[in-house]
């Protein structure tokens, strides 16, 4: 990804040199393969891409556009793209459905979108503001969607905690804070497990409901303020699980799996709440041996896969297996499949050859996981 937020902070830092990103947006390699189907297919189709995702031709083979979609979908994303950050940011109070809905959207489009608030936000295209979900779309389209670095993620934080030292700060670990002071209506510090601190600024990661409501309290804000957090709705969860393989089975960077019926809005997940067990979920795969040599030893690889917004029914049954691992490629594609075993689950996200979401997957898919809340661990 080309100026990600990390990028500013390090060269900030006087530690640019240190900033090392493992792939550039203008790598020529395909970076991620896409599997989508429509509702009126049988099966998922695959194509692949480079990161940037300027050129729309990929998408439109996968989608099998006519020329009138086509059409439309590339006067709706010049408008996205070329849209002021000022303007953007004016859309905070309109959700993406209903911006979607102004104007003449094509169904593959629509239907990517609702995908891409689920998996890029972690929230329903009726409810996530328009600004939120434009923003990342025209970042995905000019900038490249992914961004990895040398060492990972944690390696990133921990230069930043280093430099953070450095600069004369100090890293406490393990304080959980129970109270942000407030005096005479201004910060002074926090209380935490080690002890009370001092502060002219407090920033919180807490997020803005637990910091607001609880760890600051209401009576420090105005109540309209109060009222305005009170009614944010939180945003759904993400639920991902790591893989070591003894060998490399994946041939791009990341993998996404989505159909018109998979990703979902507030209704779908009421039904789903409910005990509506779906019969295709959307599927996240990342290959980080991809981008860095040493995410994994040598001949082998390192992945993880995700899916998020599975809701909780609220009656549990033991599920009909317990899970599986397994090693296959597509059955629809050409070349071998490996052995496969059911993994489907009442109360669990489940990846499983039998659904529809890995049933066609031509992505080569490494392994199929269960997560199950009601126990202690995901069944692997």
């Amino acid at each position: 990804m080309r100026g990600s937020a990390f990028e500013e902070v390090f060269e900030e830092l006087g530690v640019y040199d240190e900033f090392e990103p493992t792939l550039e947006p203008d790598d020529p390699r395909d970076i991620v393969t896409l599997s989508y189907r429509r509702r009126e297919w049988d099966e998922y189709k695959t194509v692949t891409q480079k990161q940037a995702m300027a050129d729309p031709t990929p998408f439109f083979r996968l989608w099998e556009a006519t020329e009138e979609e086509q059409e439309k979908t590339i006067a709706v994303m010049t408008e996205l793209v070329t849209m002021e950050d000022d303007d953007i940011a004016k859309l905070d109070n309109i959700t993406m459905k209903e911006w979607l809905e102004a104007r003449d959207v094509p169904a593959p489009l629509y239907n990517y979108m609702g995908f891409q608030a689920n998996a890029s936000l972690a929230e329903p295209l009726d409810l996530v503001a328009a600004s939120e979900q434009i923003l990342i779309m025209k970042q995905f389209m000019l900038q490249g969607g992914g961004g990895q670095y040398k060492g990972g993620f944690g390696q990133l934080t921990t230069i930043m905690a280093r430099e953070f030292e450095r600069n004369g700060g100090t890293l406490i670990t393990g304080a959980r804070v129970e109270r942000i002071v407030v005096e005479d209506g201004a910060v002074k510090g926090v209380e935490s497990a080690k002890g009370n601190f001092t502060a002219p600024v407090v920033v919180s990661s807490a997020g803005i409901q637990p910091t607001v409501l609880k760890l600051v309290g209401e009576k420090y804000f105005d109540e309209s303020y109060v009222n305005y957090v009170k009614a944010l709705v939180p945003g759904w969860s993400f639920t991902s699980v790591r893989y070591f393989l003894n060998k490399p089975v994946m041939d791009t960077a990341i993998y996404v799996v989505w159909s018109d019926d998979s990703w979902l809005d507030t209704e779908r997940f009421r039904k789903q709440k409910e005990g509506e067990e779906p019969d295709e979920v959307i599927l996240f795969m990342c290959n980080h041996s991809f981008y860095d040599d040493n995410a994994a030893p040598p001949r082998q690889a390192g992945a993880g896969l995700g899916n998020g917004l599975l809701a909780e029914p609220p009656t549990r049954r033991r599920s009909r297996a317990s899970g599986a691992a397994w090693t296959a490629r597509c059955r629809s594609c050409s070349r071998r499949s490996g052995r496969r075993r059911s993994a489907r689950s009442t109360t669990a996200l489940a990846t499983s050859p039998t659904s529809r979401a890995t049933r066609c997957c031509p992505a080569r898919v490494a392994s199929a996981s269960v997560w199950r809340r009601s126990s202690a661990s995901a069944v692997r």
